[in-house]
């Protein structure tokens, strides 16, 4: 006898045994109970989560056999191969004859969005009244492909994807009848490839089970098989981008390439590493996975949320820009992006020195992590003076001077990016304007701002909300460094100078502008003077329209 997949040989034959659509089949039960049987159903959702297999059930139960086979009344189609015009006609002229054996005559068209246009037209009038004792069941996974007047005329349910842990326990149900075991984070890792669908799980289970050599399936059998990169490679690079090891990390993707995995896995695998430790830092705990070694670099690195949210956004819009060519180059070339991404965010790794320099770096101003790692402004532009700011550029208000020691350009920088995090979620106007400058110098209550890629219509603006901005910066300063200093923004960049110069070659382009129009009017008349101008228009009795 051949041998039957376990998504066939566990297909569920009752309402019962479907896992994760109860809030289908408790209906479709009451309706049958209650003689209350739509003429028309359709099942809508994600691949393998049970559509074609409660159509089954239902007309099974409906026209009282065990199977589908045992009934001629019951009549399945495939949407894709019978699509055409042609065959909807024969099942219009199939339904004017009453069922043979059971109560009723029902079709059941798999993939119906695959139908065409004509076809859908054909079945329109036949859908909508259809004789005594027939019945459609239209199953999709593109629902958003059916015409609104097939929708409209159907009683639509829409199934939902099956969740990892219903998975796992009807995998480890299935395995317990077939007298296998599995670890449970080896189920945890089929159910999470399976994406939703049980069929899908219980394929790879069958591919998984073809790879144990005894009738125990671990972890790694799981891995190997489904291609899964384990955590510490993630942590590996996660740390090789910190730390600004670039060799390190191209070094790490290359070999996970070399070794059968596939860019679209490894990037998905990456997603979940990095939403995994986002749900940590928002001390959401609930479904998620992550090991000791990353929750104790999330606390020595300084992680922040909006350091993984942002990368999992870079991640995100990578794959929608490259879908259709995940290769190699272009995969490195978005790492380029992520390091340049982390260093203009300052993210810290510290050695494993630093304990034993803390208090020395307190004295002298600059932690030493902050030296070799994080993005800060550079040494030569960092005005250390009590006065670094000529009179003229000195903010008019008043300020409180402080202890530098105990604000280090780090903080600073951190600070401003902060700030900027803020003004993208809630003033975007101001966040564009913003995410165009850098800091050029600080002192102990100034920060300096390069602005000189803003134009004079964005400098007003700024300078329109400079009391927000200073407000919200020294919030954040409070709230971040727990230190109560009063820090305002300066730019570098006089507004009327940059507005006189603006309007300076406006002016001059528009004199030139209209010195070309002379010169073409001049051009003109010269033409209507012109002797062959009037000999034409003698010619054809017409006459100057001006």
């Amino acid at each position: 006898m051949s041998y039957t997949v376990l998504s066939r040989k566990w297909r569920p034959k009752t309402f019962e045994h479907v896992i994760g659509q109860d809030h289908i089949t408790k209906i479709l039960k009451n309706s049958i109970s209650q003689d209350k049987v739509s003429h028309a159903y359709l099942f809508s959702g994600p691949r393998g989560v049970g559509k074609t297999t409660i159509a089954r059930i239902l007309s099974c139960v409906l026209n009282k056999v065990e199977k589908v086979e045992d009934s001629i009344d019951i009549i399945e189609l495939d949407g894709a191969s019978n699509r055409g015009i042609d065959e909807i006609r024969e099942i219009k002229e199939s339904v004017r004859y009453a069922p043979s054996q059971g109560s009723y005559k029902i079709f059941i068209i798999d993939e119906s969005h695959m139908l065409t246009k004509e076809a859908f037209n054909a079945l329109l009038k036949t859908l909508e009244e259809p004789p005594p004792n027939v019945i459609f069941i239209l199953a999709t996974t593109e629902y958003n492909k059916l015409p609104l007047t097939i929708v409209s005329r159907c009683q639509r349910y829409s199934f939902k994807r099956i969740s990892i842990n219903s998975i796992s326990e009807y995998l480890k149900i299935i395995l317990s009848k077939e007298s296998l075991d599995c670890e449970d984070n080896a189920l945890a890792s089929i159910a999470y490839k399976a994406d939703g669908s049980m069929r899908d799980a219980l394929s790879l289970l069958d591919k998984v089970i073809t790879l144990s050599d005894n009738n125990i399936i671990s972890e790694s059998i799981v891995k190997n098989a489904l291609g899964i990169i384990d955590e510490e490679e993630y942590l590996k690079i996660i740390k090789s981008i910190v730390s600004k090891n670039f060799e390190t990390v191209f070094n790490s993707i290359e070999k996970l390439l070399a070794d059968g995995v596939s860019i679209l896995n490894f990037m998905d695998g990456f997603n979940v590493y990095l939403k995994n430790i986002t749900y940590y830092l928002s001390n959401y705990r609930k479904n998620i996975s992550i090991s000791e070694k990353t929750v104790s670099f999330i606390k020595e690195s300084q992680f922040s949320i909006q350091i993984t949210s942002k990368l999992l956004d870079v991640n995100l819009e990578y794959l929608i820009k490259n879908n259709h060519d995940l290769s190699n180059i272009s995969l490195e070339n978005h790492f380029i992006k992520i390091f340049s991404f982390v260093n203009r965010h300052s993210v810290i790794m510290p050695s494993p020195n630093d304990s034993g320099k803390q208090d020395s770096e307190k004295n002298n101003n600059i932690p030493a992590s902050n030296k070799s790692n994080a993005k800060a402004v550079p040494e030569t532009d960092v005005n250390l003076s009590p006065n670094p700011l000529a009179d003229d550029d000195k903010p008019t208000n008043s300020h409180i001077s402080i202890d530098r020691a105990s604000f280090p350009k780090s903080n600073i920088e951190k600070a401003y990016i902060a700030l900027i995090d803020y003004f993208e979620r809630n003033d975007y106007k101001l966040y564009c304007v913003l995410s165009k400058c850098d800091i050029s110098s600080f002192s102990t209550d100034l920060i300096k701002i390069d602005s000189k890629k803003l134009s004079s219509y964005e400098q007003n603006s700024i300078n329109m909300e400079i009391d927000k901005i200073n407000e919200k910066l020294n919030n954040i300063i409070e709230q971040e460094f727990n230190q109560k200093l009063k820090i305002q923004l300066a730019f570098d960049i006089d507004i009327e100078t940059k507005r006189k110069t603006e309007d300076r070659d406006s002016n001059a382009k528009s004199n030139m502008n209209q010195s070309i129009a002379i010169e073409n009017e001049k051009k003109t008349d010269e033409d209507e003077d012109h002797p062959l101008f009037d000999s034409v228009i003698d010619d054809l009795e017409g006459k100057l329209l001006k």
